[in-house]
């Protein structure tokens, strides 16, 4: 096993179970990324979780991985019953309680492994904090409000965080709407059992959605391609610790489908295209956009709708937070688990500023 478990205890008294990949030889130029998983998909055993693949070829690439499990999930403390109604019913205070708890959690990394800061050029060391598919709502609410760290730790994380990740997001991650008539995801149940009985297999499947695609939604494909989804050959055992759908079920669920939408769609507002707020929260901070072509539809969607409203700000003279897009075009969703050493050379690119 190439990497270690263990459970951050916050001073805010939550706990977050995580995995780490392990320092790199030459300590002082590695670079911290913190991966937040997405819908259901996380870890919750010692010898796995979700981003497994990516921890044993890490080092080579320069990057140290903190893989965590979100609140509510395995390992990490659950939400209590007054924090889901604040969810459930779109109460801000849910998300400004996930900046907290996300700046604790990357200022206990800092703090508890000496992690290198980033050098002059700001092209290794210090931290990129990842989100996976919904995860990138956790990541977002980083940049949305940096008035609720004390002053202290506001200074230690602007010194350390200089890149956002959004890998692969959907619609929900951000509070956009979809398509006139769509669903939150494209292949729904008739109960919530039943959708994440669907939703394990088909978020891992391939979609030969056109390469020039021009932002048409009726164009993108609806029904898979041939190749195998990459979730389909996983073993009961696998399954069993990697993917929580009851407690994304309590925890996830009311995100992609509850009045927290709005919400969520005001921190996007704030943290990438708001010049006040920007100019407040970690102004050196950027955001690196991954798409996965071959994922289902609401990845390309996503991306036509960051890409539009970056262009649409920057035209009309806003100052915007500086967005870099990757296309990555013959992968699915699954991209790390796939072709984890690919992957990495991409996050290796994106802290290099390539």
């Amino acid at each position: 096993m190439s990497f270690s478990s263990s459970t951050a205890h916050l001073q805010d008294g939550n706990l977050i179970w995580y995995t780490d990949s392990g320092p790199v030889k030459d300590p002082s130029t590695y670079t911290s990324v913190v991966l937040i998983h997405g819908h259901a998909f996380n870890g919750q055993s010692r010898d796995i979780d979700v981003f497994e693949p990516l921890h044993e070829f890490a080092a080579k690439h320069r990057l140290r991985l903190f893989a965590i499990n979100r609140r509510h999930f395995a390992g990490s403390s659950a939400y209590s019953d007054a924090e889901l109604d604040d969810l459930r019913n779109g109460e801000p205070a849910f998300v400004d309680r996930l900046t907290v708890l996300l700046g604790h959690l990357v200022e206990y990394f800092i703090r508890k492994y000496d992690l290198p800061k980033p050098n002059a050029e700001r092209t290794a060391g210090g931290v990129m904090v990842l989100g996976w598919s919904l995860g990138c709502a956790t990541a977002m609410t980083f940049l949305s409000n940096g008035k609720l760290f004390n002053a202290e730790q506001y200074e230690l994380l602007r010194g350390y965080v200089r890149k956002l990740v959004l890998y692969d997001p959907g619609l929900v991650a951000f509070g956009f709407e979809g398509p006139a008539g769509s669903k939150p995801y494209a292949m729904h149940g008739n109960s919530l059992e039943e959708y994440y009985e669907k939703f394990k297999l088909n978020v891992g499947l391939y979609f030969d959605h056109p390469i020039d695609w021009d932002g048409d939604s009726a164009k993108l494909k609806s029904e898979p391609s041939s190749e195998i989804s990459t979730t389909a050959s996983w073993s009961s055992e696998l399954w069993e610790k990697i993917y929580q759908p009851q407690s994304a079920a309590d925890s996830d669920w009311p995100l992609v489908i509850g009045p927290i939408q709005k919400v969520l769609r005001q921190v996007t507002e704030r943290a990438l295209f708001d010049q006040a707020c920007i100019a407040e929260n970690f102004p050196d901070l950027d955001v690196f956009h991954i798409v996965c072509w071959k994922s289902p539809a609401f990845a390309p969607l996503t991306y036509h709708r960051m890409k539009s409203l970056y262009a649409e700000k920057g035209a009309s003279g806003n100052l915007t937070r500086s967005i870099s897009f990757r296309v990555v075009k013959d992968v699915n969703h699954f991209w790390h688990w796939e072709m984890p050493q690919d992957f990495l050379q991409c996050l290796a690119d994106a802290s290099q500023g390539k």
